[in-house]
């Protein structure tokens, strides 16, 4: 069969194997992830032995005490559960959220971002770009990405607010305010990146973007090795992810996550499938379908980690 799912998936879209395999491939490689994702500690609810609850209570004591550095997100495993990430700055109460017996799932602990760039509003967004890892493991990025953004106005002092402080469109289509800055809080990337060119007098295309593209190939070719396709005769697969990412005030990018089952904008639908068909379902069924012909690929284009050249983030 040719389905539409790898069987190792999990390896991006659970948050904790994420954050593994992207450690497995800093040792390996000498990337420093830690310059592009926040500090994480992991937590297993069956497993002491594997959680890092020490190593985090070190962390949070050697920073400064309800300061902005000392505050901390709350990730359960499932990236579809984002209704249940929390924002918290108490030890106790982040030791007591994560080891509720009625949670029970693994979590990621992770250094809350405080400087985000905010739009008009003082409203916090994150910016999601879609990738496509074909039957042979080839990836490619759509270069077109959305720009999501929160209802409320961006608040330290109310880390309660999940309408100021997470973008993600489960969240804020419950505020009464939803799609009155944005349609469904939404925008593409080009159009946020007029608006940057214009706040900042800098080219999103040449600051942020290859930024975006270089932390996606090393996120994309760290858990390659787990996704579990190639050398499998009776099996092949695609799959299309979801890279969310934070911009700082200094523009730099941050990588939060990856989404196995992404929604897609429904201004991206039509191109976006017609790339799937041609890159990732022509060339298994070329028999029924037509030889598949780069020529027909309207959007999509190969990312390839060698090719990358560092991005530190700064302005200029």
């Amino acid at each position: 069969p040719h389905c539409n799912f790898f069987r190792g998936f999990i390896w991006y879209h659970k948050r904790e194997k994420m954050i593994q395999v992207l450690r497995g491939y800093s040792n390996e490689t000498g990337w420093d992830a830690d310059s592009h994702v926040p500090e994480s500690f992991l937590f297993f609810p069956d497993s002491a032995e594997d959680s890092e609850l020490d190593k985090f209570r070190v962390a949070f004591e050697s920073s400064t005490k309800r300061s902005r550095d000392n505050i901390w997100i709350l990730k359960p495993s499932e990236t579809t559960r984002t209704e249940k990430v929390q924002v918290k700055d108490d030890f106790d109460e982040i030791m007591s959220y994560i080891q509720s017996k009625e949670r029970a799932v693994p979590y990621v602990i992770q250094r809350y971002i405080s400087n985000p760039l905010l739009l008009p509003g003082n409203r916090k967004f994150d910016l999601r770009y879609f990738c496509l890892i074909d039957h042979k493991l080839q990836a490619y990025i759509f270069p077109e990405g959305i720009c999501r953004s929160c209802s409320s106005e961006y608040n330290m002092d109310n880390l309660c607010d999940q309408f100021a402080h997470l973008s993600s469109k489960k969240v804020q289509r419950k505020h009464k305010d939803f799609g009155a800055f944005e349609k469904n809080n939404e925008m593409s990337t080009e159009q946020f990146a007029k608006w940057y060119s214009a706040e900042f007098g800098e080219s999103f295309d040449r600051q942020v973007a290859p930024q975006v593209k270089e932390i996606m190939a090393r996120v994309v070719n760290s858990g390659k090795s787990k996704l579990e396709n190639v050398g499998h005769a009776d099996y092949s697969a695609f799959q299309l992810f979801a890279f969310d990412f934070l911009l700082d005030k200094e523009s730099k990018v941050w990588f939060l996550e990856a989404n196995a089952t992404p929604e897609i904008h429904q201004t991206l639908t039509t191109e976006m499938a017609n790339d799937i068909v041609e890159i990732a379902i022509k060339p298994i069924f070329e028999d029924l379908m037509g030889k598949a012909s780069p020529k027909n690929i309207k959007r999509f284009e190969p990312l390839y980690e060698d090719e990358l050249v560092s991005c530190n983030g700064n302005k200029k």
